[in-house]
């Protein structure tokens, strides 16, 4: 048990603390990052009835950007201690494939609007959750290592759907196609953004509820059984709730990578070991990062619109391989 006492250090007192000043500290960047844009917006004028363009693109924009970056972020913390790899991210296992492919499928169909496209993208990274834990073993048999082989070949099959659909759709539809699975948080609405944003909420505390089984786990499962936790009900858990705040962050806005391996990295770097204080970090962290460098490239490169799951990429990139090489 000193093992588990070296990672709980931190108190709950400074976690609630932690807890209030990360929570400032967001919530401020995103209402500064409120007036940036192609048109600077003065921060009384933000509710303006006339202000259609805060109402129906910042607001929407700004808050989308924090739900994916917080919701991936804080999978990827979990993620990583529970498949006890570095490298994984909350797309490991196929969902944002699945997504994809359910976005390539309406573009086929003809489906139009952004809703009914939403929902079918959503369907299919849901039926794939369900499918990758039956594949993997289900309830009796599940493991890490089976999640993540189930996941790495359905990633390849849902590239050839892709790959298949970008060879018979139109070049509008191939270019809409590519657009979303960079990703981008523009044009949304704001009812299904704040709806997401409150689901990816509750979803992250029931993940942050396995904050101290995590730091068990970390010292290996054969500990952590010993130590009287139910693998199964454990692995379960943080699947299942990863799983589905990764399906909502992308059926919403795309495959944005790379925000789950940075932020945890940086936080553990920060802040060591502790998953009670590591996922509230990296919650706020990943949400306030992905808002800034939002805001960053839409005011620097107006009017042109980078997909934020490009520049992503472009920063996440080097840092994979600096990890990767860390390992080596």
């Amino acid at each position: 048990m000193q093992n588990v006492k070296k990672i709980n250090q931190v108190t709950y007192s400074k976690i609630f603390f932690y807890f209030l000043i990360c929570f400032a500290v967001s919530v401020s960047i995103i209402f500064f990052s409120l007036s940036f844009g192609g048109k600077f917006i003065n921060p009384f004028d933000f509710f303006a009835f006339e202000n259609s363009v805060f109402m129906s693109l910042r607001l929407p924009r700004v808050l989308a950007d924090f739900m994916v970056g917080a919701g991936l972020s804080i999978v990827g913390c979990s993620f990583q201690t529970f498949f006890r790899n570095p490298l994984a991210d909350p797309f490991i296992l196929g969902i944002a494939g699945a997504a994809a492919v359910g976005v390539a499928f309406s573009l086929f169909l003809g489906v139009s609007g952004f809703i009914p496209t939403q929902i079918l993208s959503l369907s299919f990274a849901l039926v794939t959750i369900f499918f990758v834990y039956w594949a993997a073993g289900g309830l009796s048999s599940v493991t890490a290592n089976s999640l993540i082989l189930v996941g790495v070949g359905l990633n390849f099959f849902f590239t050839s759907i892709i790959t298949f659909f970008n060879s018979v759709l139109s070049e509008s539809f191939t270019k809409d196609l590519l657009m979303w699975y960079l990703g981008s948080t523009v044009f949304l609405d704001l009812n299904i953004v704040i709806l997401s944003l409150l689901i990816v909420i509750v979803l992250s505390a029931v993940l942050y509820m396995q904050s101290g089984k995590l730091n068990v786990y970390l010292l290996g499962e054969s500990f952590a059984v010993n130590s009287g936790i139910s693998i199964k009900q454990f692995s379960l858990i943080i699947y299942i709730t990863g799983s589905l705040i990764t399906s909502v962050s992308v059926a919403l806005c795309g495959a944005i990578g790379f925000v789950g391996i940075i932020i945890p990295h940086i936080v553990k770097i920060i802040a060591g070991l502790d998953h009670r204080l590591n996922m509230i970090l990296c919650f706020f962290a990943g949400g306030s990062f992905l808002v800034i460098i939002d805001t960053f490239f839409k005011t620097v490169f107006f009017p042109y619109e980078v997909p934020i799951g490009a520049v992503t990429a472009i920063i996440g990139t080097p840092f994979f391989i600096y990890i990767l090489r860390r390992r080596i």
